[in-house]
C-alpha cells in the first residue's frame, strides 16, 4: 500500500479544500453566467513527488463535484506521460486515481465523455491538441469524425461533454507546467473547465 508523506498528503489536502472554498463561494468571479475556473499552481523540487500530490488532489476534488468528472492530465515531453500512464494505470500511483478510468486522449469515444457513472482521466502530450488552425491542422482530435463521433470533431465533444443533459466537471492538470504557452492557454480555454492544476520544478 502506497503511503505519501505528510508533506505530499497536506498539499493534496489543501488544494481540495481551497477547490471547496472558491467553487461554492457566493462571490465566484464570473464571465457573464459562467463561474471562473479555480486555479492552483504546485511548485516543488524534482523528486518532491509534484505527481503523486496532484493526483490525489483530483481525487479528493471528485468529492465536491456533482458529477463524476473528467480530467485531462497533460505533459509536454512524451516520455513523462507515459510513464505518469504507467503509474496510474497498475502502477504505483493507481490507489491514488482508484475508481478512475484512465486512457490516453487517442481513444477517447462519445460513449466515454457521456458515461457519467465513471470518473475519467484523458492522458496526452501538449503537441495532441496545440495547433491554432485546429481543423485545418492535422491533429485528429480537431478532426469531425463521421464513424464514431458525427458532425462533430472529439475535441467539440470534450466541450460539451454531456452526461444527458449536464455538463461533466473537467479539471485540467498540467505537469511541467511551466510550458505553458499563450496559444495553449487559448485553446484550453475553450474547454471551459471548472479548474486548472499546474505543477512546476
Amino acid at each position: 500500500m502506497l503511503e505519501l508523506k505528510v508533506f505530499q498528503t497536506e498539499s493534496a489536502k489543501t488544494i481540495a479544500a481551497r477547490y471547496a472554498f472558491f467553487a461554492y463561494h457566493p462571490d465566484r468571479p464570473k464571465k457573464g453566467n459562467k463561474p471562473r475556473p479555480f486555479f492552483q499552481a504546485l511548485s516543488a523540487l524534482t523528486g518532491a513527488g509534484k505527481t503523486p500530490i496532484l493526483a490525489l488532489a483530483v481525487s479528493m476534488m471528485r468529492g465536491h463535484f456533482t458529477a463524476e468528472p473528467i480530467v485531462l492530465w497533460m505533459s509536454k515531453a512524451r516520455s513523462v506521460v507515459s510513464q505518469t500512464y504507467a503509474n496510474f494505470a497498475g502502477g504505483k500511483y493507481s490507489e491514488l486515481v482508484e475508481g478512475f478510468r484512465i486512457i490516453n486522449i487517442q481513444n477517447i469515444t462519445p460513449e466515454l465523455i457521456a458515461d457519467g457513472t465513471t470518473p475519467l482521466l484523458l492522458m496526452t502530450t501538449t503537441g495532441l491538441f496545440n495547433n491554432k488552425e485546429q481543423s485545418e491542422g492535422a491533429l485528429k482530435l480537431y478532426k469531425k469524425d463521421n464513424d464514431l463521433f458525427g458532425d462533430q470533431s472529439p475535441w467539440e465533444r470534450l466541450i460539451e461533454r454531456l452526461d444527458g443533459s449536464k455538463r461533466r466537471p473537467l479539471v485540467i492538470v498540467y505537469d511541467e507546467g511551466h510550458n505553458l504557452s499563450e496559444q495553449q492557454t487559448e485553446l484550453l480555454a475553450e474547454l471551459e473547465s471548472d479548474a486548472y492544476l499546474l505543477a512546476s520544478a
